[in-house]
Formats: C-alpha cells, structure tokens, sequence
C-alpha cells in the first residue's frame, strides 16, 4: 500500500522540464529560465515536477499512469449515502495518510456532476500534493446545471413567459426609469423600442443603461388599472390562457404556429388551479379566465417596483424575469433543485446512519485523531460546496461536545471559491464556540475568493433568458425567507454587492459579517486581483472559473502552506 509522499522524497525536476513548464504557465522563454524556476520552486517550497504535472494534468495532458497522484475521493449518492464500493476506498486511502502532515478536504460546487467531480479532483490533486497536503474530494450529486440549462431555456421560448416578459419589462421601464423633464404620468417606450431591448438579450442585458428614477414608487390605482388593461386587451394571452385550459382536460391541444405552450413548466400550483376549473366544469372543455394570469402578473410588477424603491434590484432585465419565474414557474426553474440540492449535503452529515458520506468523514477523522496523528487540514468550499463545509463543522462541532471527537480536532484554513451560502448561515461560523482568539475554535485561517460584482453581473449562466450568474439567480430567486417563503435578493457570501453597500444592506447578520471581513482585509480576495501579494491573487473570470484559474489555485496553495 503505497503511504503519502513526503516533501523530501519527491523527485527532482530535470532541466528538459522547463520549456514545457514555462508553456503550460506562459511564462517567457530566457537563458535564465532555468534558474529562476528553481528559485521560484525553492521560495515556495514546492518541488517543480509537480508544477509540470499539475499544468499538464490541469490542461487534459497524459502523465504515465505510475506517476499519477493517489488522493481520496468520498462519494456520495443523491441521498448523501456513501455510494458502492466508496467507503473501502475511501478507508485505503485514510490508511495511507495518517501520517501526513497535512490533508485537504475539497467540496466540489453544485454545478458540477459527479463525473466532471471525478476528472476535477485529476486535476487538482498534484496542486494540493504539491503544497504538501494529502488530497481528498467530497463528491456527491447535484444535476443542477442541466436543470437550469434545460428548463430555462425551455421556459424563455415559451409563449406566455414571453408575452409577460413583454409587457411587464414595457411597464417597469416606464415606472423605474428616469421620465422627460415635463413629462405627466408614465411615458412608455414604443413596442419597437421594447423589440430592440429584448431582442439583444442574447448578446448583451437588455436595459443594462437604464436610468433609474431616485423616487421609485409604489403602484398607484392608475397604474395598476393601466397594466391590467393592456393585458386584458391582449388577444395572444386570451388564446395561451384557452389552450393552457383544454391542456388540462386534454393530453395536448393544437396551436397555432409561434403560440407554444408547454404547460408542465409552470409551477404545481398553477397547474392545480388549471385541473380545478376543469373539474368544476365536470369534465368539459374548460375556458380559464385571463384573469387569473393578470392578477398574478400584477403581483410580479409589484415586486419589481418595490426592490428599485429598496434599491434591492438586480437590474431591470434580471429583476423582471426573477420575478416572472418565481410568480409562474419556480418550482421547474430551479427552486425546488436547489432546495433538494442543500437538503441532500445535510442528509450526507445525518446521524441516523453510519453510511452517510459525511458523517462517514468525520468518524474517520476521529479515528485520525484518536491514533494520535495532528495533521493540518484545509477545508475548501466551491460555490455550494461551501453549503457542505458548514455542515461539516457544524457536526465536527457536535462530536467534540459529545466526547465522540478530540478537541485537538480543528481545521487549520478554511478556503471558500465562490462561496453560494447564505450570510445568515456563515454568520454563526464566524463566533464562539467556531472562532476563538486563544486558537481554541473548529478553524484558525479564513480566506474567500468570489468575482466582483462587475464580474459577477456579467457572468451569464443561461444566455438568452437571464442574462446574470448563478449567485445572482440564487440570492434573486432560490432561497427562502424566514417563513419558508421564496424570497429576493438573498445576501450570499459570495457576492460583493452585499458588502460594498453599508447604506442599503446595514442589518445583522450582514454588518457582522462585514466587521468579520474588515478586521483581517487579507480575508477577501475580490476578483480579478493580479497585483496583490502571494496569496491574495487571483484572475478568476466566471463562477467556475476559480477551480481552473491558474492565480487562483496559486493563492489557495499558498494559504495551503500556511504563509497567510
């Protein structure tokens, strides 16, 4: 059984090395590359061989199979059980590395299958070796990309949510935008001014340049009356809501060319309310009144104009189709997978079995423990992967105050990438009993690396439908308020909006997280930051892009050998 690998007995990197190491890296080609390289090397104390596999490994190159690194992987179904034949792998490898001074825990994020997980931990693996540290990877089922990317765009083409989509963004231009001097009541944009917004949506954010009114208000009586007539006279909404009925009473109802309806896409309730009227009419041809529709796209114009009053928008675009989605599609617009997604990492870390991947991990790092061994282990979080590192501590937590774990059972750094958790949820992470200043705490070292709010504004995740990133659908759409309700503009840990305005966003738990940043500024790492020191560098583009950014896992290697 081949032990970890310490420093000292890696092999040393031959000179013929270098040029595909300065290639991989893009680094220039000089009679002193040589030497610089191993400087560079020497400095941080990273043995150059395993720069060039990384760099080959990273970019899909082969390695000889005997030089591939041996890291652990704990994998997990979709109920957060350990799946077939994980956990003897996963104990080889906890007997390989008892004595290694130092273990990474990676999580990997919810956009990432299990398989892509697989080839990712490939790639990561001799970054973290290289550092010194034994790897592991947390994987477990999400298939939240392939929800979001299937169902939204399913939705953008469907005829309703277009027409919605139409009128609504009409009508909040008008209500948020700033009017013409002089202007009395609501000045409208012409449909083919509407047109030309809309129809950019796939190369740019429709509205991106609209001037906001600083006195938004609240719908007046007109107003409402003003948008419930424009849709009661619409007659394409007339003919969606007669086929939707028949739909419901039928397998299929004809359309005409360009009137698509996929009535399956829109929320339970809605279809509830469909199947009702058919059986109230015992079984015959149903006609849905329009207005059913009208009332509860009034209820989503309502909601645009209240987050510009609060200043609690995403944007005109991406403010009106949140709002459009969670009013008649949320559960298959992702809502309801996001849920179920952060309910499985909680059943992973259940008690009421042994075989959860998680619980399975921290009975294995008690066994670690209780053999004597002290390594220093980093905890790395992507996207919702950091939703698993809460919960990991949260029950790393609950064995020590059981006596079921050793109190010396603490994790050295906690590196988040792009963090999707909640601020209220980390807010408790960042106090006692997890956070202590005699080093008593679960973690000694915090460090995130998230895009900034540039960054992360244009970062679409579903070109042609919402035109924003995954965080910005999340905090817009997915989370839940205190009663359980969909709620909007959710602070997430990852998003820079929340911390950059003190004036709109100064309540508890926000304001304390935003003390815990500001006592220790090398804690937030806001990218792109490419002329920082060692450590607070990065180049990350994309919410995906930090497990790939070459500054990036730099930086996260530096944080690994404990040079914060």
């Amino acid at each position: 059984m081949r032990p970890f690998r310490r420093e000292a007995e890696r092999p040393e990197c031959r000179e013929h090395d270098v040029p595909r190491f300065l290639q991989l890296f893009e680094l220039p080609r000089t009679q002193s590359s040589w030497s610089q390289l191993r400087a560079v090397t020497s400095r941080n104390r990273r043995p150059a061989c395993s720069l060039v596999k990384l760099a080959t490994l990273s970019l899909g190159l082969s390695i000889d199979e005997g030089e591939r690194f041996v890291f652990g992987v704990i994998h997990t179904t979709v109920d957060g059980r350990l799946a077939h034949g994980a956990q003897e792998k996963a104990d080889d490898w906890f007997a390989r590395v008892r004595t290694a001074p130092k273990i990474v825990i990676h999580f990997h994020g919810g956009l990432v299958p299990s398989r892509e997980a697989q080839r990712s931990a490939e790639h990561l693996a001799p970054l973290y070796e290289g550092a010194g540290a034994a790897p592991a990877f947390f994987v477990w089922e999400s298939g939240l990309l392939e929800m979001l990317t299937k169902n939204l765009v399913r939705i953008g083409s469907d005829a309703l949510f277009k027409l919605l989509l139409w009128r609504t963004t009409k009508f909040a231009s008008a209500k948020v935008g700033r009017q013409p001097a002089g202007a009395r009541g609501l000045v409208f944009p012409t449909d083919i001014e509407v047109h030309t917004e809309l129809s950019r949506s796939s190369a740019r954010e429709p509205y991106a340049d609209l001037e906001v009114r600083p006195d938004v208000t609240d719908l007046t009586g007109e107003e409402e009356y003003l948008f419930r007539a424009s849709l009661s006279e619409d007659r394409d909404l007339a003919d969606i809501t007669n086929v939707l009925s028949n739909q419901s009473s039928a397998p299929r109802a004809a359309m005409s060319p360009g009137h698509e309806v996929d009535s399956p896409l829109l929320s339970p309730e809605i279809l509830e309310t469909l199947e009702q009227e058919v059986h109230s009419n015992k079984g015959q041809r149903a006609v849905v009144s329009s207005a059913f529709f009208i009332g509860k796209g009034l209820r989503a114009l309502w909601r645009v104009t209240r987050r510009f009053q609060l200043r609690r928008d995403h944007g005109l675009y991406p403010t009106v189709v949140e709002e459009l989605l969670r009013e008649f599609y949320m559960a298959n617009a992702g809502g309801r997978v996001w849920t179920a997604m952060k309910e499985r990492l909680r059943k992973a870390f259940a008690e009421d079995r042994s075989e959860r991947g998680g619980t399975y991990l921290v009975s294995k790092l008690a066994e670690l423990y209780a053999s004597g061994a002290r390594p220093q282990i980093t905890v790395v979080g992507h996207s919702a992967g950091a939703i698993a590192v809460m919960e990991l501590l949260a029950r790393v937590r609950s064995w020590r105050d059981a006596g079921r774990l050793s109190p010396a059972c603490t994790f050295e750094n906690i590196a988040f990438l792009a963090p999707a958790c909640t601020v209220s949820d980390i807010a408790r992470l960042l106090e006692s009993p997890y956070v202590e200043a005699d080093g008593s705490g679960l973690y000694k070292n915090f460090r995130m690396y998230a895009l900034n709010d540039a960054m992360e504004a244009s970062d679409v995740i579903v070109p042609g439908v919402y035109p924003r990133s995954l965080l910005y659908l999340v905090s817009g759409l997915f989370e839940s308020g205190p009663s359980a309700e969909s709620a909007w503009d959710v602070p997430l840990l990852g998003m820079q909006r929340f911390f950059d305005r003190p004036e709109v966003y100064c309540d508890d738990p926000i304001s304390s997280v935003r003390r815990f940043f500001d006592r220790e500024s090398a804690r937030v790492v806001w990218s792109p930051s490419v002329s920082a020191a060692p450590g607070l560098l990065s180049d990350a583009r994309s919410h995906g892009g930090f497990v790939r950014d070459r500054l990036t896992l730099e930086s996260v290697c530096h944080v690994i050998e404990r040079r914060l």
